[in-house]
């Protein structure tokens, strides 16, 4: 151990990087001074790193901790259940946080960065570090404690307000590192930050599944449209995205009224869903394909910029809305796919509520997402085969993503569009295990049945410790 003795205190930056600058050893690890770590925390990271070498980032789970009444003992809280690696998520927050350790020859190609990052400096790190990293390395246990005092942004965002500034620099220096045309846009949480991305390119294909929504008069359905043309119309109004063709598969009408570039598709009249949208994507002719259905609309503004600009990002294969129910609360943001269900996430809850995290605020990264609002490339829609025809619920979706996954590219999951559905909201909205009907029981066994093993392995973005059959990520009992 060694101890570096600097003329004055040049703010946290720049002691970081006299410390660098002293370090000899092959891996960095930045732990602030009031904190605490396990004993076999460095055990456990160097146990990683031999089984597999070609780790340059670590990371672990962590709590916050208040000194007891009792002297020398803590009290442990709000326990932080983290994903494994999400660029999407990196995006918006800093996910990682501790214990952050960082092969020294990446940190040593990093630019030197100055006071501006003072308060985001770890994650102007991350960001940049993780960017090269060939493996980050997430372990999903509890191995350090943030030590809750006045001065710690743990309790007190107020302790570092220059935070705010610098947390916004190293987002931009990413944007521009990644190569991502947008802006910042706040999302009403301390630092935390969504990108609000511009400059789409190509053709959007929109596919609507049109047959199941729009029954006759008197049906007992609750639509969000009384014909197909208020569809069309509100689509038309809420789309500020020029180059679109939209397919509406299952009607069987003239589409010429409508105008240009909107036009029927034809389907057996006995299709199942999966079966209408590959229909409808094989007279697709745009470069990305966005599938929908006439009972829902967009309620937020420019909603193909947002997930065709997060579709086009390297290393995304799908993109998708937050969808709510009709009375405005959370349907899906997101899919697990886990030993005990493959589920919706945060069903039920209010739009504007957080979260676990406040991940409901911030893009994330997913195994799976809803069929609704689903956007991916037309061309990766046909290299993995379009939709698994034998599916009829949600699950379908899930089987698609997974095949995604299996090509190495992720699912990315924005809470900047939000796509409202004529579904109503369950009475019993927290209840999991009854406000899921639309995950069939007999389509998660034939997933079973198509990929074994792969529910029992876990689900990277869901921590082991949350209850696997929870929608809410609830700590585990036990």
């Amino acid at each position: 151990m060694s101890v570096v003795t600097l003329e004055s205190n040049l703010g946290i930056t720049e002691n970081t990087n006299a410390g660098i600058d002293a370090a000899t050893g092959d891996y960095c690890c930045f732990l602030d001074h009031d904190d605490y770590i396990d004993a076999d925390l460095l055990f456990e990271y160097v146990k990683a790193i031999n089984e597999r070498p070609e780790i340059d980032f670590l990371y672990c789970d962590e709590d916050l901790v208040i000194e007891g009444k009792k002297a020398g003992t803590l009290n442990h809280q709000n326990p932080f259940f983290k994903p494994d690696y999400s660029p999407e998520l990196m995006l918006c927050k800093n996910g990682i946080i501790h214990l952050m350790t960082i092969r020294k020859s990446i940190i040593e190609e990093m630019p030197r960065p100055g006071a501006e990052f003072d308060g985001s400096q770890d994650y102007n790190m991350a960001l940049w570090c993780s960017e090269k990293a060939r493996e980050v390395c997430h372990i999903p246990r509890v191995m350090y404690h943030w030590r809750i005092s006045e001065n710690s942004t743990a309790t007190n965002p107020d302790s570092k307000p220059y935070s705010l500034y610098s947390c916004r620099r190293a987002q931009a220096a990413h944007y521009e590192r990644r190569g991502i045309e947008g802006s910042i846009a706040s999302s009403g949480i301390y630092l935390l930050h969504n990108p609000w991305l511009r400059d789409l390119e190509g053709m959007v294909s929109v596919v609507v599944d049109v047959r199941p929504w729009l029954g006759e008069p008197g049906d007992g359905r609750k639509l969000a449209f009384d014909s197909l043309d208020q569809f069309v119309e509100s689509f038309v109004q809420n789309n500020s995205y020029e180059n679109v063709e939209l397919l509406l598969v299952g009607a069987e009408v003239d589409c010429a009224r409508f105008g240009e570039r909107i036009e029927a598709v034809e389907c057996a009249a006995d299709a199942g869903l999966y079966e209408r949208l590959n229909a409808g994507a094989a007279k697709a002719s745009g470069d990305y394909v966005l599938f929908l259905d006439a009972g829902c609309f967009f309620d937020t503004p420019e909603p193909l910029e947002q997930l065709v600009g997060l579709c086009s990002l390297d290393g995304v294969g799908v993109s998708a809305p937050k969808t709510l129910y009709r009375s405005g609360r959370n349907k899906t943001y997101g899919v697990a796919v886990t030993s005990e269900r493959i589920m919706p996430l945060y069903r039920g809850y209010e739009d504007d509520f957080p979260g676990y995290q406040c991940n409901l605020r911030a893009l994330q990264n997913v195994s799976a997402c809803s069929v609704r609002g689903l956007t991916v490339s037309r061309d990766l829609f046909e290299a993995i085969g379009g939709f698994d025809e034998r599916f009829d619920s949600e699950v379908g979706a899930a089987d698609f993503c997974h095949r995604v996954l299996e090509w190495g590219l992720r699912v990315a999951q924005t809470c900047t569009v939000k796509l409202r559905t004529s579904d109503a909201c369950p009475e019993h909205y927290f209840a999991s295990a009854e406000n899921a009907s639309d995950f069939s029981e007999s389509d998660i066994a034939l997933f079973d049945e198509k990929w074994p093993g792969v529910r029992e392995a876990g689900d990277p973005y869901y921590n082991v410790n949350l209850d696997q059959a929870s929608e809410y990520c609830q700590v585990k009992r036990g």
